[in-house]
């Protein structure tokens, strides 16, 4: 996409034909039925013909590692949040010398992106100062930032556990009029909405705090080494970074120290019985130990269950904690694995004295005066690698899988107003248009008139899932 060619070789004898060119957003026709797609997104997501010229201009990827489909309206809206939180901390907050962030389009409903790179090496240069600034705040207090931010992120987890939206009420309990509050549902349930909002919001801007300083470390790490060890492959690099224990993985973790558990107490049997997850815990309970083993369960689902098995980012990825099903299969195979002798425990050990063997290598393969360098700079890649991987559980996999029960919850009220049928349709509306037929919906529920929802979303969305 964009103006990036790619030459072709000679074809036979004759001369060499055109240069091919990847097509440009607005080569590329809508598929059969999704015309009009671009209505269902904001304004700004969609290639048009207002910012074309800028568009042709730049080069354009899409990141199907992210997204690799299609995005719902409300999905949409938090990329656009994601990378908007991107580059303010690139462009705005530390300067970054040569990235100013990622340009965010849609086609079709996927995504692709553009990095906006600074052109200008005066400019560059200034910022590289500002940068080192900046960035320099955080390098030499990590450990003291990191162990704050997981405070503040944490704040935010716990505040979007609180979001409730409860079914709106016949009539206000009289508990409440008695208590004099003053305000109701009307106002609690639109709260609620605009809590959740700020909220994801704010979610993203933790993300993003702190990453790119992370990836920069580890860029700068190996830059380093590609410049004083040209022999070290990435491989290697890479490795002499591995192996520190990082909260990504404990949902992983967790269910191997169950499974062991269950073998020893004898309930691994049960454990791979058929029936639903509801069913199958149930049976364990009636074992001898099996209330002991279920406390075990139960300790380890809040909040290592707030797993993803996909990026977090689409609202139907499937979550740990809504479908034990995933987590118990998992099990099942670790506990059979136990049962049969067999190692289920990853070699952390010899991955660490790994690291350690191929970071001496290529110390020891350096001039007297470099290595100073190396290890301050190794020290930091290792020190930072602790968020890189962290975060991810944080955001895209406890906060975003809230984020998304959550919006289901207030769902829940429209589909029983009759706005919409299943609460998953609520991802097919933008996040100003949920805050329009909720007015909508509160507004009709307060005064007992007809809302216009239900007369105007049910065609209409089906016609955007079909798109």
């Amino acid at each position: 996409m964009g103006s990036v060619v790619a030459h072709q070789p000679p074809s036979g004898l004759g001369a060499p034909g055109p240069p091919a060119r990847f097509p440009g957003p607005f080569d590329v026709p809508a598929p059969p039925g999704a015309e009009g797609w671009e209505a269902l997104y904001d304004p700004a997501l969609p290639f048009g013909p207002e910012r074309r010229a800028h568009d042709e201009a730049a080069f354009w990827f899409r990141d199907a590692v992210h997204w690799p489909r299609a995005l719902r309206p409300f999905e949409a809206a938090v990329v656009q949040e994601a990378m908007t939180s991107l580059a303010q901390f690139n462009h705005r907050h530390y300067l970054v010398p040569g990235a100013q962030g990622l340009d965010v389009r849609l086609l079709h409903g996927y995504c692709y992106l553009s990095a906006r790179a600074v052109a200008d090496p005066d400019v560059g240069a200034a910022r590289s100062a500002a940068f080192a600034e900046r960035a320099g705040l955080y390098y030499d207090h990590w450990d003291e930032r990191y162990a704050d931010w997981m405070v503040r992120v944490r704040r935010v987890l716990d505040g979007l556990a609180s979001v409730s939206f409860t079914p709106l009420p016949e009539a206000v309990p009289v508990a409440v009029v008695r208590a004099g509050r003053g305000i109701g549902p009307v106002h609690d349930v639109a709260r609620s909405y605009r809590r959740l909002l700020d909220l994801l919001s704010e979610l993203w801007q933790y993300h993003f705090e702190f990453l790119n300083l992370g990836y920069a470390a580890y860029v700068d790490y190996f830059s380093f080494c590609r410049s004083v060890a040209p022999d070290a492959s990435d491989l290697q690099l890479a490795q002499t970074v591995a192996g520190l224990d990082v909260d990504l993985f404990r949902p992983d973790q967790e269910l191997r120290r169950l499974a062991r558990l269950a073998v020893e107490l004898g309930i691994d049997d049960t454990l791979a019985g058929g029936g639903s997850a509801a069913e199958v815990l149930a049976a364990v309970a009636e074992r001898p130990g099996g209330a002991g083993w279920l406390a075990a369960w139960e300790g380890v689902r809040q909040p290592w269950f707030n797993y993803s098995s996909g990026s977090g980012f689409y609202a139907d990825d499937a979550v740990w904690a809504d479908r034990l099903e995933v987590p118990l299969g998992f099990l099942r195979t670790y506990a059979s694995q136990v049962r049969a002798g067999q190692p289920i425990d990853a070699p952390s050990g010899a991955v660490a004295a790994e690291r350690d063997r191929l970071a001496a290598e290529v110390r020891g393969g350096l001039r007297a005066a470099d290595v100073e360098r190396f290890d301050t700079k190794l020290a930091l890649a290792r020190t930072v690698v602790h968020y890189v991987e962290n975060h991810n559980f944080y955001v895209e996999h406890w906060g975003m899988s809230l984020v998304w029960r959550k919006l289901r919850e207030l769902s829940g009220l429209f589909v029983a107003a009759g706005f919409w049928a299943d609460a998953d349709d609520v991802f097919l509306l933008r996040p100003e248009e949920v805050a329009g037929a909720l007015r909508d919906l509160l507004g009709s529920w307060a005064s007992g008139a007809p809302a216009l929802g239900p007369h105007r979303w049910p065609a209409e969305l089906a016609r955007r899932a079909a798109v």
